[in-house]
């Protein structure tokens, strides 16, 4: 029986392969598709992380600081985000003339400003 397409094996030997199938233990590694950006109606993302790498979010998880894994994820982006945002590695969605021409066609509601004298602050 050949191996499904897409397993690599290395030097192994066949015997073992099958050996390990039985008992619902795979050796080959499936090679995934890199992705270069995700459609924006994605939902559901399937990363491979190896052993450490679980290690490190079970003890993160284990702080109580996350609702669960989709919480850990969702704020690990956002952490890393900002801080690529913060070191100019993201390029800005808009250049400052697009700004500039929106805000001249009057698409952006003005700042409502308020003055708010010290007595009104405390």
């Amino acid at each position: 029986m050949p191996p499904p397409d897409g397993f690599i094996y290395g030097n192994i030997d066949e015997s073992k392969i099958f050996k390990f199938f039985a008992i619902n233990v795979t050796i080959g590694v499936t090679m995934p598709k890199l992705v270069e950006q995700l459609d924006r109606n994605t939902q559901k993302i399937h990363p491979v992380v190896d052993p450490v790498t679980v290690d490190k979010i079970n003890e993160l998880l284990k702080t109580g600081d996350f609702r669960g894994l989709s919480d850990l994820i969702r704020k690990s982006v956002e952490f890393l985000y900002m801080e690529y945002k913060i070191k100019g590695k993201l390029k800005p969605s808009k250049t400052a003339e697009e700004i500039a021409d929106e805000i001249e066609q009057k698409k952006h509601k003005p700042v409502r400003e308020e003055c708010l004298g010290e007595e009104e602050i405390r």
